[in-house]
């Protein structure tokens, strides 16, 4: 007889998934496990995995837009917030406090809260509570608040401390030199020139065109021997900008993204870690015969996820962070490398002018932002080994670091060495070392991330909530108006038959000169190149279009084919074009 309950249908207990389970059982099903074994694995229906299964996207949008992983794996329901507004000003806010290094409290963050809402949602009842507090802090993984206190200054110690960190991880993890790395973010003012230079009508005073569509944050990243600096990432305000046009963007010398105020995003960022930083240390690696892992050094801004998110997908490449009161002392791209970087440009468009021999009026007009990435490339790919290896010795101290007399990062490019450049454009007038000091120094505070206050943090979530729902890709799609007066010239895509010509002259100057083979030879290649384009792209002509592009409408065009195929005494030919083209409108 059976006993009570023992019926194979009973009732199967009640399991609730998080959200990192929901997204393994999507993974798990895209490589080919089945409805039914995940269901028996997860202790869940098959009905609920296809319900997943089919949730896809918004699983994986809530999983970019985390903060940390320790929020994917803990919550269990995608479920927002009652006062959306102020829950994303408040994790700006404080998002923004961490990475500046200030102690934040509990009683901190409920003031906060408060005041954000009476100005967000006046009048709604809301309190700050504890309760409140509680659910915040797991909805976007804070596992713990600061007491109280003064803002974490920048000294020694602190860096000591953190070197020490840093030396133990490098040796439990078995890390070289060559895998340890750096990135930071500059803002550069790429059309800026100097003060003195120009004064355009449009502008109040001679400011060197300052403005915020000439400005770009460029992404920069190499490892503590200097072997590997990876390909720049570099953020304009255009989308498809007018100097891009007809041109194969996998050419330009850099990653180029888009943001309307050319700032880095966590978006953009996330991105750049996965499929541009990975995929380059590993092959880095690869090559050099080293073991596919490594680490990331990182500031605390606020685009840079958690070391929960920065990490591969076998956990061999990730990310450590600087701690906030340190990183302007110890943040080895900030130690003179990043700086370097920007006096390289500067002396290039220096040497520009100077060699195209413009007034300085046409050359800022003709500067456009295809040169500038140029620019940067070539500047990235000056910087010295040793600069970035004496960047990185601040923060190393482990036996193996090579022993250099010198730890601090002089300027490769010294201000008078541009000055005496300037000095040679007859067109300048009052450009002396001063002047170039304070050009190249213009852009020294733009960390290419941006800050806010709380107006702007207020202001910023009034206009999601306006906003909410509508399309922003206008801005993306907008082409930068100093680039106008090159639409003549980029909008005209050169033939193989004119590059050929251009490889050909090339070939015959660099014959007369006393020059290497090297580059002789390089050019050979590029003919070579060319002439397989053209015999790639080159198509026998059809007979139909031959008179259709030569004659004025279509009667005429079989008049012509008749008479044609008749003098040849071919009527059946001629038959059988004329019915192609009666056929085809498109002939």
């Amino acid at each position: 007889m059976d006993q009570p309950g023992a019926s194979g249908s009973a009732k199967r207990k009640r399991t609730v998934l998080t959200i990192e389970q929901k997204i393994e059982i999507i993974k798990q099903n895209e490589s080919g496990e089945n409805v039914a074994a995940l269901a028996r694995r997860f202790g869940i229906g098959r009905q609920t995995v296809r319900d997943i299964v089919k949730n896809k996207t918004n699983l994986q949008a809530f999983l970019l837009q985390a903060d940390s992983m320790q929020v994917v794996s803990q919550r269990k329901t995608m479920k927002a917030s009652t006062f959306e507004e102020l829950e994303q000003a408040m994790i700006k806010w404080f998002l923004q406090k961490r990475a500046e290094g200030t102690p934040i409290s509990g009683p901190m963050c409920l003031r906060q809260a408060q005041l954000f809402h009476e100005k967000l949602n006046p009048g709604e009842n809301f309190k700050a509570s504890n309760g409140w507090l509680y659910r915040f802090k797991k909805r976007h993984g804070i596992r713990e608040l600061s007491i109280e206190g003064e803002k974490l200054s920048a000294d020694e110690v602190a860096l000591t401390e953190f070197c020490y960190e840093l030396e133990n991880i490098i040796l439990e993890r078995d890390l070289k030199l060559d895998q340890v790395y750096n990135a930071d973010e500059t803002g550069l003012f790429w059309k800026t020139m100097p003060t003195k230079t120009l004064a355009h009508e449009s502008e109040k005073c001679a400011s060197g065109f300052k403005t915020n569509k000439d400005r770009v944050t460029i992404l920069c990243c190499a490892n503590a021997t200097g072997r590997h600096k990876l390909r720049l990432t570099v953020i304009g305000k255009s989308k498809n900008p007018r100097a891009f046009k007809n041109i194969n963007r996998n050419n330009l010398p850099v990653d180029y993204y888009n943001q309307k105020s050319c700032w880095m995003t966590r978006d953009i960022f996330r991105e750049w870690f996965f499929k541009k930083f990975i995929p380059q240390v590993r092959k880095f690696l690869e090559v050099n015969k080293l073991p596919p892992k490594a680490l990331l050094l990182l500031d605390n801004a606020t685009v840079h996820m958690d070391e929960t998110v920065l990490k591969s997908e076998d956990g061999n490449i990730t990310a450590a962070f600087f701690p906030p009161n340190v990183t302007s002392i110890g943040q080895p791209m900030d130690q003179g490398v990043i700086e370097n970087m920007k006096r390289y440009y500067r002396k290039k468009i220096m040497m520009d002018l100077l060699q195209e021999d413009a007034d300085p009026m046409t050359f800022w007009k003709n500067l456009n932002i295809k040169d500038a990435i140029y620019g940067i490339a070539e500047a990235w790919s000056c910087v010295k080994d040793v600069t970035i290896k004496r960047a990185f010795l601040k923060i190393l101290t482990l036996e193996d670091v090579p022993d250099m007399n010198e730890t601090i990062v002089e300027s490769e490019v010294t201000t008078n060495a541009i000055a005496n450049i300037a000095s040679e454009i007859s067109t300048l007038d009052g450009v002396d070392a001063e002047v170039i000091d304070n050009w190249i120094q213009c852009d020294f505070q733009e960390h290419g991330t941006e800050t806010f206050t709380e107006e702007e943090i207020i202001a910023q979530s009034e206009k999601n909530k306006e906003e909410s729902g509508e399309d922003h890709e206008k801005n993306k799609e907008e082409s930068d108006e100093n680039d106008d007066i090159f639409e003549e010239h980029t909008s005209n895509k050169i033939t193989n038959r004119q590059a050929l010509e251009a490889c050909n002259t090339l070939i015959d100057y660099f014959e007369k000169q006393d020059i290497d083979d090297f580059t002789i030879l390089n050019l050979q290649k590029m003919k070579s190149f060319i002439r397989q384009k053209q015999l790639k792209t080159k198509k026998q002509t059809k007979l139909t279009a031959f008179f259709l592009e030569n004659c004025l409408n279509m009667n005429v065009a079989k008049f012509t084919i008749n008479k044609w195929c008749f003098n040849r005494n071919g009527k059946g030919i001629s038959d059988f074009i004329v019915k192609l083209i009666n056929n085809n409108a498109n002939l």
